[in-house]
């Protein structure tokens, strides 16, 4: 069993490595950058806009400051390969802490991951893990006899404070786990301690560096208040219902790796329902609400859709659990059918992501664009200039090593309902205009968008690439500032005014 999940590890650091720049995305860029930010000594929440959860900020903070990437192609590709250590981590601890058991979770979930980004570096790539690991010692203290060691209950205090701190969604049911967990280990005072205290104290040193206030007015208040309204498009009661079920949603049905294993995983789920001890209906209502409400932001099984990664990881989770723990490995259906899963998913359904994939083609297509223009800023820019990514590209301000021109990193349509963020933008474009503005898709639907494009019109000269206008905007106060030998440096690079 050891030489096959040392295996099955060596086969996903290829998948890693081979999907590492395959798929540009918006969040995970974010994070990368905003974990740079931290580096630069900004703070979050107070200097920096975010509105996701810190971990995944420090996470990738840690990871620029442990690796040095000087390009973006390593600086994407050590943040998904650090993704992987983090996975291979957790897994050696389900396997050590739930048994040989887990190797079936491993075998399948690991591979279907990488359709749905779980390989990237997001909130619930992190949150996933932990996640997981509470719901299983949750699992153990209510349907088995036997006992939940010390070390256990420490590292689910580590686990329930990185999945509070990774992904939001999951309060609801982190809530309810956490509270049979303390509830079941209440009469030991031992063990009270062994599962609160960590978390108190990480805690505790997370918000010695971050404003708690600012925490929770950005990633709490901001995100009920104008993400969720901005994003949730359709709130009937019949999409609400898809949201929480989304097997009801037929659209991507048998079309997608997901719907796939969902559809060969979700009768097991069901099936496995049985071991539970009698009476089993309050049982399987506590599991069954565990598994829908730990999605409740989409409504249909496409892939590259990261929101599902804690429903389908505890799908695959809590009936290999329930059969090897609760059933005692006595039904043979159970290895038969995740065996078999998993079989399809390596060998019939993962060649996207085991095709050999070429490296140069996939960073020109993804990233090249942010690398043409953070190296023009580059070259162009003076000690005090700040550059605008807008509505969002943060790579070249990485790439430039320039500040940006205010405090959000990423306009997405939805910061410019907030008046702080969208005061900000005015004032700074009156009387703080930046001398470099990215214009990387601008349109004239938003107020504050056509503000932003008038306002390139009266006070920016639009810069030439390849004899076409660009995406880059210089301040024309300041083009005279330019040499004759930055001048030369910017014809060599197809750039000219």
């Amino acid at each position: 069993m050891i030489l096959v999940f040392s295996l099955f590890f060596i086969f996903t650091a290829y998948l890693t490595r081979n999907t590492s720049l395959n798929y540009r995305f918006g969040d995970e860029v974010g994070h990368i950058v905003g974990g740079s930010l931290i580096l630069q000594g900004k703070t979050p929440y107070n200097d920096i806009q975010y509105n996701h959860q810190p971990t995944v900020y420090y996470f990738a903070a840690l990871v620029e400051k442990a690796t040095h990437p000087q390009l973006i192609f390593h600086l994407v590709r050590r943040n998904r390969e650090a993704i992987w250590l983090y996975s291979l981590i957790w897994n050696i601890v389900l396997v050590l802490v739930f048994g040989p058991a887990m190797i079936m979770f491993a075998l399948i979930f690991e591979v279907y991951k990488y359709f749905n980004l779980g390989h990237a570096l997001l909130s619930e790539s992190l949150a996933i893990y932990p996640y997981i690991y509470l719901v299983g010692i949750t699992l153990k203290l209510l349907f088995t006899k036997k006992k939940v060691l010390d070390w256990e209950l420490f590292i689910a205090s580590i686990a329930f404070y990185f999945t509070l701190f990774s992904l939001l969604p999951l309060w609801p049911v982190l809530s309810v786990v956490s509270l049979i967990i303390t509830w079941k280990v209440r009469q030991s005072k031992k063990q009270f301690v062994w599962f609160i205290l960590p978390c108190i104290l990480l805690t505790l040193g997370l918000f010695s560096h971050i404003s708690v206030f600012a925490w929770l007015r950005e990633t709490v208040f901001y995100n009920l208040k104008y993400f969720i309204p901005s994003s949730q498009k359709n709130s009937d009661l019949v999409s609400i219902v898809q949201m929480i079920f989304p097997l009801l949603d037929n659209q991507y049905w048998g079309t997608t790796f997901t719907s796939r294993v969902f559809f060969l995983i979700f009768p097991l789920y069901l099936y496995g329902l049985k071991y539970l001890p009698k009476p089993r209906l309050n049982s399987s209502i506590l599991l069954l609400t565990l598994l829908f409400f730990s999605n409740n932001r989409v409504r249909n099984l496409d892939d590259n859709n990261f929101h599902l990664l804690p429903l389908m990881g505890l799908l695959i989770f809590t009936p290999t659990f329930l059969w090897a723990h609760v059933n005692q490995g006595k039904d043979k259906l159970v290895p038969i059918v995740l065996l078999f899963t998993a079989f399809l998913g390596i060998a019939l359904w993962s060649h996207p992501i085991v095709y050999k994939r070429n490296y140069e083609i996939d960073n020109y297509n993804q990233y090249s664009e942010s690398e043409t223009y953070g190296r023009i800023v580059q070259i162009l820019a003076n000690p005090k200039d700040k550059l605008l990514p807008i509505p969002n590209d943060p790579l070249t301000n990485w790439v430039a090593n320039v500040p940006f021109a205010t405090s959000v990193t990423e306009y997405y349509s939805w910061i410019f309902e907030i008046p702080q963020y969208r005061q900000q933008l005015d004032d700074t474009l009156k009387y703080e205009p930046p001398r470099f503005v990215i214009d990387t898709g601008l349109g004239n639907n938003i107020s504050m968008e056509r503000k932003v494009l008038a306002t390139l019109k009266s006070k920016y000269y639009r810069v030439l690439y390849v004899g076409k206008p660009s995406k880059l905007y210089l301040l024309k106060t300041s083009i005279p500032l330019i040499s004759p030998e930055k001048k030369a440096i910017m014809e060599t690079l197809s750039f000219s005014l």
